[in-house]
């Protein structure tokens, strides 16, 4: 059986792991707007606003599998 400070050990460990995988979410979806924000600024002429944006999400969907993130992304806390 496991003691009392094993659990508040293991609990610790879940609690730091949980925070880690949060911080990596948070960064995934800053970039993920990032993104798409370059794209449309960059790449999306002026169209009807609907067209654009589905275009700017195919577009970053397409980069993020394709493994790209930008260098400037900042973490919100």
């Amino acid at each position: 059986m496991s003691t009392p400070e094993e659990y508040a050990g293991a609990l610790e460990r879940l609690q730091q792991r949980f925070n880690e995988v949060w911080t990596q979410h948070q960064r995934m979806l800053l970039a993920l707007e990032n993104a798409r924000d370059v794209v449309h600024r960059t790449h999306c002429l002026p169209q009807p606003v609907q067209q654009c944006w589905k275009e700017c999400e195919e577009a970053e969907d397409a980069m993020l599998e394709a493994g790209w993130m930008p260098l400037d992304v900042k973490v919100q806390q």
